[in-house]
């Protein structure tokens, strides 16, 4: 029987902590990927436009334009995967995050790169016992040193994308994506607790009771 890694404090939230491989886990450069696609797609669109508006419009023109944006894309991509694989380096190879989920929604938390995996599941353990709900001094520290965090409400989640070969889902609302990241054994939980809790803020539900945690 697999053991899951996910917590829960007295609090009724569930915490876990995921370490990202930044060499193997492609989600990070794919995100950068598409932002880039869509910015200049925008871009191409607009200038095609105003193109056409002036009547200057024709297949030469639009072959030139194409060519142009396809060699900056180029340069783009190749800056893309440089500017990663030094993020990376940084890093130490890896991406530590802490997740929260609750009632009301999900964070998504960076630590500092300095933090280990070991080291945050160790609070979370000690969250989940009789001090629940009253972080210990390395627990402060270690969200102390935590350098971004993003917090995605049910009420204003529009998809759900499940990527299991990746241990991902996407969180998406209007202008930004939530990459939550979670062990293959919690997958499935974690996606039916995100699922029936976005389900039932959209309707005007309240859920009245959280689904067990695996053991």
């Amino acid at each position: 029987m697999t053991v899951s890694s996910i917590t829960k404090t007295e609090d009724g939230i569930f915490r876990w902590v995921y370490e990202v491989n930044l060499y193997k886990n492609p989600s990070i450069i794919i995100l950068v990927g598409k932002v880039l696609a869509i910015s200049l797609g925008i871009v191409l669109l607009f200038l095609v436009a105003l193109l056409a508006i002036e009547g200057d419009l024709s297949l030469e023109e639009l072959g030139n334009l194409l060519l142009v944006f396809g060699g900056i894309a180029a340069v783009l991509f190749v800056i893309s995967i440089i500017g990663y694989l030094v993020y990376a380096a940084v890093m130490g190879g890896r991406y530590c995050v802490l997740f929260e989920m609750d009632e009301e929604g999900i964070t998504h938390t960076q630590l500092a790169s300095q933090v280990k995996k070991a080291k945050v599941l160790a609070v979370l353990v000690a969250l989940a016992g009789v001090a629940a709900g009253r972080p210990s001094v390395s627990g402060s520290g270690i969200l102390a040193g935590s350098r971004f965090s993003k917090r995605s409400r049910w009420r204003s989640v529009k998809t759900v994308e499940p990527l299991p070969t990746r241990n991902l889902i996407n969180v998406g609302e209007k202008l930004h994506q939530n990459q939550i990241y979670v062990e293959q054994e919690d997958f499935d939980f974690v996606l039916g607790f995100i699922r029936d809790h976005v389900a039932a803020a959209q309707t005007g539900r309240t859920q009245k009771r959280a689904p067990k945690k695996p053991s």
